[in-house]
């Protein structure tokens, strides 16, 4: 057993059993950022550029732009801009159904970690607080003052301050990272939310124009998907 690993044993256990439940905290939370930020590294380098290749060949041909979403890697940009193309001859409304439809699966896709952080980082403090209240009952139950005081005594009760202490901080610093991730997370989230909707809406302008090119003009007008 190396020297860091006995540092990391020693230090759960001057904190008390409260740090094993906190350790698996850690643990998760670590590994749902790990695989957020592989989930939206992955999500936002192609989009762009098959955004507006797509919508280019969409003002001159939707099958043009059908052959053109066929280039490029599944995204979510991908998955709402192709989702009306599935469909023979849409309405408007069926057109801007398919789109809201599309969008909010997606937006479930992009959400998912969230709920993990938000419950990491409302009750790591709570544990903290736990361990807090453990090291202290431990210290006034060994700590005694005056002529009977005995050293080892007093040394279990500096041993339930410093579990008090340790799960305290470790509750905080593990609540604080999630608490940072997470809004990290929705913003992304929010920023392609907007990126989403505004390329519905581009598109489905594209489709009531070339709407109006082959039958009488529509009076449905585009509207926000959210």
């Amino acid at each position: 057993m190396d020297a860091s690993s006995v540092t990391v044993y020693e230090f759960l256990l001057k904190g008390g059993p409260v740090m094993y439940p906190l350790l698996m905290y850690s643990i998760v939370t670590v590994s749902c950022v790990i695989e957020r930020l592989f989930f939206w590294r992955w999500l936002l380098i192609p989009q762009r550029s098959f955004a507006d290749a797509f919508l280019t060949a969409a003002t001159e041909n939707l099958a043009r732009a059908s052959l053109v979403a066929q280039e490029y890697p599944s995204t979510p940009i991908h998955r709402v801009l192709t989702s009306p193309l599935k469909l023979k001859t849409p309405t408007p409304e069926m057109f801007r159904l398919a789109i809201e439809s599309a969008l909010d699966r997606e937006l479930v896709n992009m959400s998912q970690g969230h709920r993990i952080l938000e419950a990491i980082a409302s009750t790591a403090p709570l544990l903290g607080l736990l361990g807090t209240v453990t090291g202290l009952i431990q210290t006034f139950s060994v700590l005694q003052i005056g002529e009977n005081s005995t050293a080892p005594s007093n040394l279990q009760a500096t041993s339930g301050i410093g579990e008090a202490l340790i799960t305290t901080a470790s509750g905080m610093i593990i609540a604080l990272l999630a608490l940072l991730a997470l809004r990290f997370f929705k913003g992304l989230q929010a920023r392609q939310e907007d990126v989403l909707i505004d390329l519905g809406n581009r598109f489905e302008l594209i489709y009531l124009q070339t709407l109006t090119l082959t039958s009488p003009p529509h009076e449905t007008s585009p509207a926000p998907y959210l």
